[in-house]
C-alpha cells in the first residue's frame, strides 16, 4: 500500500466528521456560506503557514482564493488560528488535506449554492470554482506514491492530516461563532 491509501483509510474518519459539520451549512443561504468562506479561510490560511518553504511539493494557493471571496462577502479580517496546527507539521500531510479539499469542492460546485450564478452583484466562488490546483492534487498523489519513508514519517505524515482535518472543523466552530446569522 502507497503512502496515499494509508492515509486515505486511516484518516477516513475524520474526513467523514468535517463532512458531516460542513454538509449541516445550507450553502444557499448567505450567512451559511459566508461561514463556509470564512472557516476555510482561516484553516487554509494557517496550514500553508504550516507549508511556507517546504521543498518539492506542488503548488497550494488557496488563500488567495479565499481572500478573494472574503472581500466580495465582506467578511471581517480575523487573526484567530485553529489550536490543532500549532507546531511543526509534516507538508505531505497538509497537503494531503488542502489538495484532497479541492475534490470535495468539485462535488459542491455541482450543487447550489449562494454565489454559483452571481446574481448577487460580486463574485464570490473563487474557491469553489478553481480547478487551477488539480495537477497539484495528481502530483501529489504521485508522490506521496513513491514516498519511502520509515513508520516514524509515516506516523507524523498521519498526524499532521489529522490535525488540518480538525483545523477546518475548529474553524467552522470559530465561524459559527463569530458570525452572526
Amino acid at each position: 500500500m502507497t503512502m496515499r491509501f494509508d492515509l486515505r483509510r486511516e484518516t477516513a474518519p475524520l474526513h467523514e466528521n468535517v463532512d458531516a459539520a460542513f454538509g449541516a451549512l445550507d450553502l444557499e443561504k448567505r450567512s451559511d456560506y459566508r461561514r463556509f468562506i470564512q472557516a476555510h479561510r482561516l484553516a487554509a490560511r494557517a496550514a500553508e503557514r504550516q507549508l511556507n518553504g517546504a521543498e518539492n511539493l506542488p503548488a497550494i494557493q488557496l488563500t488567495p482564493l479565499l481572500e478573494a471571496d472574503a472581500a466580495a462577502l465582506d467578511l471581517p479580517e480575523d487573526d484567530w488560528q485553529p489550536s490543532t496546527l500549532e507546531g511543526e507539521q509534516h507538508p505531505m500531510g497538509i497537503a494531503y488535506v488542502l489538495l484532497g479539499s479541492r475534490l470535495g469542492n468539485r462535488l459542491l460546485q455541482r450543487g447550489e449554492y449562494w454565489a454559483k450564478h452571481d446574481t448577487h452583484g460580486s463574485r464570490s466562488d473563487h474557491y469553489l470554482s478553481d480547478r487551477t490546483h488539480e495537477p497539484s492534487w495528481r502530483a501529489l498523489v504521485e508522490q506521496l506514491g513513491r514516498l519511502d519513508s520509515d513508520e516514524k514519517e509515516r506516523a507524523v505524515i498521519m498526524s499532521s492530516a489529522a490535525a488540518t482535518f480538525a483545523a477546518f472543523e475548529e474553524a467552522l466552530r470559530h465561524s459559527r461563532d463569530t458570525l452572526p446569522e
